[in-house]
């Protein structure tokens, strides 16, 4: 058997990650105060049938709902994201987890419970992760009217939601009501007059329905600047966001283009088998991401906005696709057409070996982005000052099955190295007349990194530097060692970090199914490699031909 060969290159570039990622880490642990960085326990943890189980005990015992009604129940994990920013940029976390934190989390569940029959009531309960104490209710209702406030006196009301704030644990005194404006009609909002987060206040708002609170929300008043800041970075994302998808929009119609003007001489099975694992891939996590979009949808009586935007990104989806497959066909055509080729075909002889070779290269690059993008995200923090934060609409809490969160590892590494490596890089060269290739490797790759910087990560620039960098260092290993190098390395580096989020999900953590995904690339690499070492291959020409019966 042939021994398969790697570059030496790869080699010392794998060693050099190491040495960056392990370094990046000891500069962490060494600047660092423990006091700040120690991590919770994520086991203490409650699970999401217990949180369930304790919303539905709470709302018995208010009589809420009779007992014995038969009821619905639903779990998402929640954040209040704009308050663990201002935290973050203004270094304020352990200024809140000694005021706060115990009694009123950032994180926490929130729990939709419904009875089952027909127009009846629903009600959304926020319940700690660790302790069950309810932190906040509110009654969904069928129409988006606000409830009015009825014949109670304006007294009246005010005693029957300073006595709700009693029993979250709080003095009523401490609170000082705000004007009448300040809430929607039947509303009434409470600010904290002590116990500040910096500029932040505490606020609590309580609507009633009669004398029944149906809705009590906690939260916090944040200063004025730090939100102006926080919209400007969130414009500056948006917008980058755009460029990202016109620079989509215009490679994948110069792809459709290309395959319609070259139709006779393109190859049209081209990538349909990666196009179609890209496409099963992507909707099966749209599907398992229904209670993310639950997160991002506004809490309403029912779920058809949820159901809406599921189906609008299933659609979405199959454009993407159709967009994947036209950069593969277009882009080996491209390829082809000026001479190289950078992605063998299942009949060549040399696939087998190419596919081995190709996976563990992809694996020695992997390390080597791992380490330089440690050392970018400690520079970036360390001198940059850039923070993030937990985004409950991409948490892997937010899935039906977490386990099936690293297969997206596969479905962005075929989509983004077709589209940015395949495609991207050959139109770029052809459009330069195969001058200048750094800046045909250098444009794709900012549009691959404008894409990226929707992320909670702050200065949304720092984003678009790093994803930058690794699309270059991307760009030059495809040049070098071809298409699948950089598709196994990509997906070794999205499976390696993924799945170590699965050992770290608390009292739903999956370890032994994260370590798999680690290493399914080099399997999938080994077994491709095997079975095409095992198909029939056709007699050679000098060989005699079979004898007759």
């Amino acid at each position: 058997m042939r021994k398969t060969r790697v570059d030496r290159s790869l080699l010392l570039l794998a060693g050099i990650g190491i040495i960056l990622y392990i370094a990046a880490l000891l500069a962490y642990n060494l600047s660092s105060d423990s006091s700040e960085t120690a991590p919770t326990d994520a086991m203490k943890r409650i699970t999401k049938a217990q949180a369930a189980e304790s919303a539905v005990h709470w709302l018995q015992q208010q009589e809420l709902t009779a007992p014995g009604t038969s009821l619905d129940t639903f779990v998402v994990y929640q954040s209040d994201k704009d308050m663990s920013g201002y935290l973050e940029k203004e270094k304020l976390q352990q200024t809140y987890k000694d005021t706060y934190g115990s009694k009123l989390p950032l994180d926490f569940y929130r729990v939709e419970v419904a009875e089952k029959s027909p127009g009846s009531k629903r009600w959304t309960v926020d319940i700690h992760r660790e302790t069950k104490a309810v932190l906040g209710w509110k009654q969904l209702q069928a129409s988006t009217a606000m409830q009015q406030p009825g014949s109670l006196s304006e007294a009246q009301r005010v005693s029957y939601a300073r006595s709700a704030i009693s029993s979250l644990g709080y003095e009523p005194e401490q609170f000082r009501q705000l004007p009448g404006e300040a809430g929607s009609s039947g509303q009434l909002v409470f600010k904290r007059t002590q116990d500040t987060v910096g500029k932040a206040a505490m606020e609590i708002t309580v609507q009633l329905e009669g004398s029944r609170v149906i809705s009590l929300q906690q939260g916090f008043d944040l200063p004025q600047s730090y939100s102006s800041w926080l919209n400007q970075q969130d414009d500056a994302a948006a917008f980058m966001t755009r460029i990202s998808l016109w620079g989509n929009g215009l490679m994948a119609l110069a792809a459709l283009a290309y395959t319609i003007v070259r139709r006779r001489t393109v190859q049209f099975g081209r990538g349909v088998l990666l196009t179609a694992v890209f496409i099963v891939i992507y909707v099966m996590n749209n599907i398992n991401s229904y209670p993310a979009y639950k997160t991002m949808s506004p809490m309403t009586a029912d779920g058809q906005d949820t159901m809406a935007a599921l189906l609008l990104m299933n659609f979405v989806t199959l454009l993407m696709g159709a967009a994947v497959y036209f950069s593969f066909v277009a882009g080996e055509g491209l390829w082809r057409r000026a001479g190289r080729s950078l992605w063998p075909r299942w009949s060549e002889e040399d696939f087998g070996p190419h596919v081995k070779r190709s996976m563990l290269q992809g694996y020695l690059l992997c390390l080597f982005l791992l380490g330089l993008q440690q050392v970018l995200f400690l520079i970036f923090e360390r001198g940059l000052g850039v923070w993030s934060i937990n985004d409950p609409s991409t948490s892997p809490e937010n899935l039906l099955q977490p386990g099936l969160l690293p297969l997206m590892a596969w479905a962005a590494a075929i989509s983004e190295e077709a589209t940015f490596r395949l495609l991207g890089i050959a139109l770029f060269l052809t459009l330069f007349r195969f001058r200048l290739q750094w800046l045909a490797v250098l444009i794709p790759s900012l549009i691959w990194a404008a894409g990226h910087t929707a992320y909670p990560i702050y200065p949304v620039y720092t984003r678009l530097i790093e994803v930058t960098l690794l699309g270059v260092v991307f760009g030059l290993a495809f040049l070098r060692y071809g298409l699948l190098t950089v598709v196994f390395a990509h997906t070794a580096m999205n499976s390696i970090l993924m799945g170590l989020t699965l050992l770290t999900l608390g009292p739903e953590s999956e370890p032994l199914l994260g370590i798999a995904y680690i290493w399914l690339p080099a399997l999938i690499g080994y077994a491709a490699s095997w079975l095409h070492g095992k198909k029939k291959k056709p007699p050679s020409s000098a060989a005699p031909p079979p004898l007759l019966p």
